[in-house]
């Protein structure tokens, strides 16, 4: 997991540099303090950076170094000079220069600074111990310049050396001064930290050991639900009571005091205390239709070409509502309007829709270009919408706006997640399609690649409809090492180009992709080119890591004769949001659905474990796919 911190923004505070001549260098004398000449050289080497000539600059820095390595320039030179390697991207020759001058200038203040750089250098090395015992020097010293950043830095390490609990504490230090936004980063990636390596006793160990500050409310939080499922209410009241409520900028705030009534409550008689014939009347009855009183709207393209995408959509929101709906206590009505893939069809659609007071939410719509149509309408009128469209700037329309589907930002960030954190990857290039969508993931990889921490070598397209890749492999493979190549096109044009990147050169890459790799075909017709190749999905019907998969196929099949798409899919988990939303809290008018589908968490489903974010994002793990040899496999 990596923040999106400018690590770089030193340079600005440590040079002020200005440009002159160059000047002939002698052989050098032994070493003295220089004087006149070490300063007038420093100067030089100022003015040239000043003036965007780093090379030389670098020259005359290197020259004090060697020259009049006891001067008083001597210091800012060594640091300077491996800053310079840091912009170079030559971090082992940055670490040389920085070990220089911690060990000739250890009272410096350069050479404070200089354990941090260093290590950030061994962090990028993958020297990871390296980096660890420099950050925590660095951290040992008061009032430094970047204790932030240090300790977001020793979480990546601690984590990449799979000491996760060391890990959390570092991103408590280092999150509590962010701003908001910074703070919801960490705060997704210390939701993962602990959902996937750290169990609730291990946070009761770790909370005395953190730092006051959002993460550590957010782990009391945690960790309350732990003590809670252990029937330790009154211990997690009591972890409870210490989380800041004054302030509450996040959605878990919200939950955790509900959560603290809960444990403050008195322990309800569980079922099996219950009397035979109490437990067997407690069981949710279905409902007769005449008794079903919420509606929820549909709003998909039923007619023109793009109906057998609505068609799909609806296939999984009819079972959906079916098991989760009547199944479940939570039935649902479902009120079902052809948007015949018209923008303005679409917006008179939610009017319609919304002048039925029995209408709740409307799910919908299924096509990008009747998404935003449809997204004001519903705001004006204060119903909520589950868009299912990838716009990437749907949610801007207001609050009632919400979007369960796969968008093209979602991938890019669980790839490049995955490529460094799993695979230690540093440099990266894109090779995409020259059209729209090309150009978008191009954008939003290069957007969501932390510049601070990784390299982006290389964008190169081609056109769309290339079938000769010579010319733009060539151009891949003149930037040299490439640690991870992101290809965001279609499993024909994938098919056809990964031979010719083995072909020209490019070898010995991981490859990166999207989910319209997912298909078997690519795996016989490319496989053995694709060895090293990863891509995401929001559904894999094979999966056996998430047991809701299987039965849902299987249903499905059963019912429309079919394999389920990841349309199918996505209506299926939708209808399964509604449900949560709808069951257990009487009847609800419109704005209280709003509230109740704020509060779904962790709510499990066939597209993944289903979290309803602050920005009314369905948050969810995507699927990670490789191309095996005869067909698509889960890598994990």
């Amino acid at each position: 997991m990596r923040r999106r911190f400018d690590l770089l923004t030193v340079l600005g505070l440590l040079f002020c540099l200005a440009a002159c001549a160059s000047a002939a260098v002698p052989p050098p004398p032994p070493p003295a303090a220089g004087g006149d000449e070490a300063a007038a050289l420093y100067e030089k080497a100022e003015a040239y950076y000043r003036n965007n000539f780093q090379g030389k600059a670098l020259q005359h820095y290197v020259i004090v170094i060697e020259r009049y390595p006891n001067s008083a320039p001597a210091p800012a030179c060594l640091f300077k000079a491996a800053r310079l390697y840091q912009e170079k991207n030559s971090p082992d020759k940055a670490v040389y220069y920085y070990e220089m001058l911690v060990s000739r200038f250890p009272d410096n203040p350069y050479a404070v600074e200089a354990h941090y750089e260093m290590g950030v250098c061994r962090q990028q090395l993958r020297q990871y111990e390296s980096a660890v015992t420099a950050l925590n020097y660095y951290l040992s010293i008061n009032n430094t310049k970047h204790a932030d950043q240090a300790h977001l830095a020793l979480a990546d390490c601690y984590e990449a050396l799979q000491r996760y609990a060391d890990a959390l504490p570092q991103y408590a230090a280092g999150a509590k001064n962010l701003d908001r936004a910074a703070q919801v980063e960490i705060l997704k990636d210390v939701r993962i930290l602990i959902d996937e390596h750290l169990g609730g006793p291990d946070l009761l160990t770790l909370l005395p050991r953190m730092a006051d500050g959002t993460v550590v409310d957010f782990t009391r939080y945690r960790a309350a639900q732990y003590l809670v499922k252990e029937n330790r209410r009154a211990d997690a009241a009591k972890l409870l009571r210490q989380i800041n409520f004054a302030k509450p900028q996040y959605k878990f705030y919200e939950k955790a005091e509900q959560l603290l009534q809960t444990a403050e409550a008195p322990a309800p008689r569980t079922a099996e205390a219950a009397p035979p014939a109490a437990r067997e009347a407690a069981k949710p009855l279905a409902p007769a239709p005449s008794e079903i009183k919420a509606a929820i709207g549909v709003l998909l393209p039923l007619s023109g070409d793009r109906a057998v995408f609505g068609r799909e959509v609806l296939h999984g929101l009819m079972q959906g509502s079916e098991l989760f709906g009547a199944g479940q206590g939570a039935a649902f009505r479902i009120v079902i309007r052809d948007t015949q893939g018209d923008p303005a069809v679409a917006a008179k659609l939610v009017n319609e829709l919304a002048d039925d007071p029995g209408v709740l939410a409307i799910v919908g719509p299924l096509l990008s270009s009747c998404a935003k149509s449809a997204a004001i309408e519903a705001e004006k009128r204060g119903i909520t919408l589950i868009t299912l469209t990838t716009r990437e700037n749907i949610l801007d329309h207001g609050f009632f706006v919400f979007r369960n589907f796969l968008t093209a930002s979602e991938q890019v960030k669980a790839l490049i997640r995955y490529a460094t954190m799993n695979q230690g990857a540093f440099r990266f290039a894109v090779l995409y399609p020259d059209n729209t969508r090309g150009r978008l993931y191009r954008d939003l990889f290069s957007q969501n690649l932390d510049s601070t921490r990784y390299r982006l070598v290389a964008s190169v397209g081609y056109n769309p409809n290339e079938t000769d890749f010579r010319g733009a492999v060539q151009q891949l493979n003149a930037h040299g090492q490439i640690h991870a190549l992101f290809i965001p096109d279609n499993s024909r044009q994938v098919a056809l180009l990964a031979p010719q990147l083995v072909y020209y050169g490019l070898k010995d890459v991981m490859l990166l992709g999207i989910n319209s790799w997912n298909t078997d075909e690519l795996a016989r017709k490319a496989g053995s080119y694709l060895s090293r190749s990863v891509f995401v999905d929001g559904f894999f019907a094979h999966s056996t890591a998430n047991g809701e998969v299987a039965p849902f196929v299987q249903q499905y099949q059963d019912s429309f004769h079919q394999p389920p798409s990841f349309l199918a899919a996505i209506g299926y988990d939708t209808a399964h949001l509604v449900a949560r939303a709808l069951g257990g809290h009487g009847e609800l008018d419109r704005e209280g659905f709003r509230r109740e589908l704020l509060k779904v968490h962790d709510l499990s489903g066939v597209t993944g474990e289903m979290t309803v974010g602050e920005d009314r994002e369905i948050q969810r793990h995507l699927y990670l796919l490789r191309v095996g040899g005869e067909r698509i496999e889960e890598l994990f």
